[in-house]
């Protein structure tokens, strides 16, 4: 089985992520679709099955679709949250942080896990009897079509000035959740590899 094109190094502009999320929603839709049938719903005690990755998918990409159409949302949950809690997100000091580069936030986002960080339980995938292969795949793919149809409605600007909430690497920038986006797909790609040998 062979992988989905890799994401091009470092996509930064709002047109290189939208470009790249583009490429990769086709993409992971073939590769979840080419595996093995009979494998596709069974992995292992301590790895989950390609299911549960491309379910998994889903359910980190398209909360983020839904509320990325919103800056006005976006910009009432910044100024909802706490100064102070701010200051404690990793990179802040006296004030925002310089934006990190999708190979920073891909650094980040291992050094997390090996530090032992897991998913949270409300992203743990929960397949239920109605998933099909070709439904699970085609899911991922709309999940990040239509993530990156609502980028498309975000000024270049203002990427780098609204911030959201990360369970693992604290406040991102809008343009840094997208870089944590791509690279997280990328990521459950590689461990349904690793679990197919």
């Amino acid at each position: 089985m062979s992988a989905p094109l890799p994401v091009p190094s470092d996509p930064y502009t709002q047109a290189e992520i939208v470009t790249a999320l583009g490429q990769q929603a086709d993409d992971l839709h073939l590769f979840f679709r080419g595996v093995p049938a009979d494998r596709f719903f069974m992995g292992t005690e301590t790895r989950w099955a390609p299911a549960h990755h491309a379910q998994h998918l889903v359910q980190t990409v398209r909360p983020l679709a839904a509320g990325l159409p919103w800056p006005v949302l976006v910009t009432a949950l910044q100024r909802a949250r706490p100064l102070a809690e701010r200051l404690r997100a990793p990179g802040w000091t006296k004030g925002p942080p310089k934006p990190r580069t999708y190979t920073q936030i891909r650094r980040d986002y291992q050094q997390v896990l090996r530090q032992g960080a897991r998913a949270p339980a409300r992203y743990v995938p929960r397949l239920r009897a109605g998933h099909t292969q070709d439904r699970l795949a085609r899911s991922v793919q709309v999940s990040i079509l239509n993530l990156q149809a609502a980028l498309r409605g975000w000024d270049e600007c203002r990427l780098d000035t609204l911030w959201l909430p990360h369970p693992l690497l604290g406040l991102l920038s809008i343009r840094e959740m997208m870089f944590f986006t791509l690279y997280h797909n990328s990521h459950h790609v590689l461990g349904v590899q690793q679990l197919l040998g």
